[in-house]
């Protein structure tokens, strides 16, 4: 199953959307997770040239064309959709950037329109710690929730 069109791709591009660089763990450059990377400068990036291979192919849900909006980019949203390719079960992420938002309307209506596209996927929300302070993984129907990633 093909989940990233060329196209859609294409057609979309980051502009000034960082979310990537807040979220993700990039060991190439000793870059934690939920840490904004060192090397953002505004909406720019100092090493882009030279950035880190995870870095220059990675293309979120939005890019993807698995949400679709210019109001659900990530930075505008408050949540990252990423579909991993390394998972044995099949999964969409939702990372947060702002604390709740997965839970916000808008976003579950994306879930549910997402697992009625794709049934056999599991969704996952991450949250930082700071955001889930005295939480534990839980686990909500088919749904797992959990501080600081996978």
């Amino acid at each position: 199953m093909q989940l990233t069109s060329a196209k859609s791709i294409e057609a979309t591009s980051c502009g000034d959307c960082t979310a990537c660089c807040r979220i993700f763990a990039i060991a190439e450059i000793n870059k934690p997770q939920h840490v904004t990377c060192k090397h953002l400068c505004g909406s720019l990036c100092d090493i882009y040239e030279n950035r880190p291979r995870e870095c220059a192919e990675y293309f979120c849900g939005w890019r993807q064309g698995l949400i679709t909006g210019v109001d659900r980019r990530p930075d505008k949203w408050g949540v990252v959709f990423h579909r991993p390719a390394d998972t044995a079960v099949p999964s969409l992420y939702v990372y947060e950037l702002v604390a709740g938002r997965s839970q916000d309307k808008d976003v579950q209506w994306a879930v549910a329109k997402f697992r009625k596209r794709f049934p056999d996927f599991r969704v996952v929300y991450i949250a930082p710690e700071t955001f889930l302070e005295n939480a534990k993984v839980s686990v909500v129907g088919a749904d797992f929730y959990l501080k600081n990633g996978p």
